[in-house]
């Protein structure tokens, strides 16, 4: 069973960047759990740095992944700087390539999917011209650092800004790793629910606040506030019209049954 380490950048009394009215620190943890849960439902086998508001560790990550021999590792961030104009994902990975950089490469990919603009995968080295950031040049496997998105931009942040954005973003880490490890991707099944049961061609529904289409493209603030028409389900997938105009197709999830 291939093994991934996933650490997480900063936390307790270290918040990291802090804009918008979030914190880094709980960001980080948040697309980390999710990615931890995609990956164990493919089958990987998974360590995390931590899973509450701790002080994070540098050296103790390095350490916990190299001591467990980890097949690849990540390091998960969110962005800030540049005075609010900067956006998009980048992954960081080590001046030797390799499999890192194809690591890198198959992350950003998925990220991409969902929606977020990519500012490309990057080597960054120190003033000896060896790998900047001590998580890629201490640890012995292939290793990146994710940058999911800018949190001082406001309209970047909106990819993040709340948990169902956060898990995609997770679950689009881990598919960029099983791409890299060669094994299949394991989506979630929908949770049964009194509204997922209950939709169906011909009923009125409402897009909650902040969800994206069932492929992962941003939707006008004003189609969150207008009662739509389900036109075709299959599956978790929901098309939804106004006026008789084919708006989105939604996921399942994302909709709240008004009648």
């Amino acid at each position: 069973m291939a093994k991934v380490y996933i650490g997480v950048g900063h936390g307790g009394s270290d918040p990291g960047a802090v804009a918008n009215g979030v914190k880094e620190k709980d960001l980080n943890l948040s697309v980390a759990k999710a990615c931890q849960a995609a990956l164990k439902r493919s089958g990987v086998e998974t360590k995390i740095s931590r899973t509450s508001d701790v002080d994070g560790d540098l050296n103790k990550k390095i350490k916990a992944a190299n001591d467990w021999g980890a097949d690849l590792a990540l390091d998960i961030h969110h962005n800030a700087g540049g005075g609010g104009g900067g956006d998009g994902a980048e992954v960081y990975h080590s001046k030797y390539l390799g499999k890192g950089a194809t690591l890198a490469k198959n992350i950003l990919n998925e990220i991409v999917k969902i929606g977020q603009n990519s500012r490309g995968t990057k080597i960054k080295k120190n003033e000896y011209g060896n790998d900047y950031f001590g998580f890629i040049r201490l640890t012995n496997m292939p290793s990146v650092l994710v940058e999911c998105a800018f949190i001082d931009n406001k309209t970047d942040v909106k990819i993040v800004d709340t948990e169902a954005e956060r898990v995609k973003m997770g679950e689009a880490i881990a598919k960029g790793i099983c791409t890299t490890l060669g094994i299949t991707y394991v989506a979630t099944s929908a949770k049964p629910s009194s509204t997922s049961s209950t939709i169906k061609v011909g009923s009125t529904v409402k897009i909650n606040s902040g969800a994206r289409t069932y492929d992962g493209v941003k939707l006008a603030s004003f189609v969150y506030n207008r009662n739509h028409k389900v036109k075709e389900v299959k599956g978790n997938r929901v098309v939804v019209t106004y006026l008789g105009i084919v708006v989105a197709a939604m996921n399942v999830k994302d909709l709240t049954l008004v009648k």
